[in-house]
């Protein structure tokens, strides 16, 4: 009897929180440094490519909300852009790569401020993910 009301317990609880959990925002952070002192690439590539694909995103509703941060790198934290791209929700997030392919093949091909790629003017240091409670 004891055992009936806690698996009824919980499974009423699983029921009432469940959604409650899979609507927690999500945000992934990549942490961007510049290389060899193409800051004016790196930024026009983000500004031109990663900041248009969001604004986009957002339109479609496969996010809900981006930022494009510039930061002065030190030695403690040498990272020169910080992007941010957060997800409504725990379906959005589970879409990201679909979603964005989609938009990246519509985009066409990468603007880019002259000759140089992507690789020779940054690197990724590293990429986080945060849930917002």
């Amino acid at each position: 009897m004891f055992l009936t009301k806690m698996i009824r317990l919980c499974v009423f609880l699983t029921g009432f929180l469940l959604p409650v959990l899979s609507q927690a925002a999500q945000s992934t952070l990549d942490f961007i440094q510049v290389l060899n002192g193409n800051k004016a690439e790196a930024r026009y590539y983000y500004q031109q490519n990663w900041a248009m694909l969001r604004k986009k995103a957002v339109e479609q509703d496969f996010i809900q909300s981006w930022q494009l941060l510039e930061t002065e790198p030190s030695d403690m934290a040498p990272f020169n852009f910080i992007l941010i791209t957060t997800y409504e929700t725990k379906e959005q997030y589970l879409h990201r790569e679909q979603n964005f392919q989609k938009l990246i093949a519509a985009q066409g091909p990468l603007k880019l401020l002259n000759s140089k790629k992507p690789p020779e003017f940054r690197t990724t240091l590293f990429s986080k993910d945060a849930i917002s409670e």
